[in-house]
């Protein structure tokens, strides 16, 4: 069966379904934020609150008997229900997605081998995941004006204080792996939480173009180029 697009790098084939080309996508909603005096003529825009996109993914499920075709259809929902899932489309994006409507389901003939269901998801339109080590000025894909990242720093040398990427952590040993990451919400040291080891107040996030992140030794950076 023809693979028309993948579900966490599994092909549509292994679920028996074939990609409608009706599947669409829609914008984020942007909430802009203005401010404007009594009685002014002039205001202050202070930007936008970006949501998440809307996928609607219509599919064709074919099986070799009618229970064949639910056990697949059943297959597809347990793999779109996963925490993030990551869809790889036919227009050549990555969409990090969450299910957010199962949706509806018919068997389009009699015997009941064919079904036709459709499903939509919420989420962000990306690149695979980029990986980037730096010691300082690097360059960021996409145009989200603001993306999550992972930092990744292995201290050459023993300190009492080390600051990475702004964040300073306390009493750090040479080879301690340090984590800050603001793809998970986890900040590690050597694999174990380390959440009051740091001043850590805010995840840092990078912008498309040109980004500064220092440290004393090299730092590891994994994002996704996110788009509008």
């Amino acid at each position: 069966m023809q693979q028309d697009f993948w579900i966490n790098n599994s092909p549509s084939g292994e679920f028996g379904c074939r990609l409608l080309q009706s599947w669409s996508v829609k914008d984020a909603a942007l909430s802009p934020t203005f401010l404007q005096g009594k009685n002014c003529t002039t205001f202050t825009a202070f930007g936008f609150t970006i949501g998440l996109k809307t996928i609607s993914l219509p599919v064709h499920i074919y099986g070799s008997s009618p229970r064949d075709a639910l056990q697949k259809r059943s297959l597809l929902i347990s793999a779109l229900m996963q925490d993030i899932v990551k869809l790889q489309m036919p227009d050549g994006f990555l969409y990090r997605t969450a299910l957010s409507d199962s949706g509806s389901c018919q068997a389009l003939t009699q015997d009941g081998c064919i079904l036709s269901c459709q499903y939509e998801l919420t989420g962000m339109q990306c690149d695979p995941l980029q990986q980037i080590t730096t010691h300082g000025n690097f360059f960021v894909q996409g145009t989200h004006p603001f993306m999550d990242c992972c930092i990744i720093c292995i201290v050459g040398k023993a300190a009492q204080r080390y600051t990475m990427a702004g964040i300073t952590w306390q009493n750090v040993q040479t080879g301690d792996v340090l984590v800050i990451d603001g793809l998970k919400k986890q900040v590690l040291k050597n694999g174990a939480n380390a959440a009051l080891d740091n001043d850590l107040t805010q995840w840092v996030k990078l912008h498309p173009g040109e980004n500064h992140l220092t440290a004393p030794d090299p730092l590891t950076i994994e994002y996704y180029p996110t788009y509008l």
